[in-house]
């Protein structure tokens, strides 16, 4: 009995020895940049720029018009949408209770305001957000963009109920 104990104690030693590098390694993973596949090369730098970071800083994804159709397209006036993905986001998961805070650059037609009750709604409460283009445009691609990091962060798809009243919701604050 003595002996399984001490095995035991060695085996909780171990965890918590190797805890806080688990934890780092955890918190690296939380945060994605999410671009507008239209974007030319020029335009990435632009938008890295507005976000403080380099390229290759935080795993990226893209965004297209398709994509952005299909969350979108019925819900949202298609002038609005258009017919390229531009804007892009940096999107970081934060821990339960710290909120949502969005900021904007070159968005003229969602404000942050719009994106934060539009993300409370379809589920994602806790989150650092940055939105940016390269030059003025309406921002349905972020939109899109926060989903699709979200859910390649946690692994959850949002609901489709959710993100389409959190959808409808933009559209009517719009």
């Amino acid at each position: 009995m003595t002996k399984r104990l001490g095995i035991l104690g060695l085996i909780m030693l171990l965890v918590i020895s190797i805890m806080p590098t688990a934890v780092f390694a955890a918190d690296e993973s939380n945060s994605r940049v999410v671009l507008g596949a239209d974007l030319d090369a020029d335009q990435i730098d632009t938008v890295y720029s507005d976000f403080g970071i380099s390229r290759g800083d935080v795993d990226e994804l893209f965004v297209t018009n398709k994509e952005e159709r299909e969350y979108l397209d019925g819900l949202v006036p298609d002038e609005r949408i258009g017919h390229n993905a531009i804007s892009s986001i940096y999107f970081t998961l934060e821990d339960e209770g710290e909120g949502l805070s969005v900021s904007t650059n070159n968005i003229n037609w969602c404000t942050a305001d719009m994106y934060k009750n539009a993300l409370t709604t379809a589920g994602i409460t806790d989150a650092t957000i940055v939105v940016s283009a390269p030059f003025h445009v309406s921002g349905t691609a972020a939109l899109t963009g926060i989903y699709k990091a979200y859910s390649d962060i946690t692994g959850i798809p949002l609901d489709d109920i959710n993100k389409i009243a959190a959808t409808e919701e933009l559209v009517v604050t719009g």
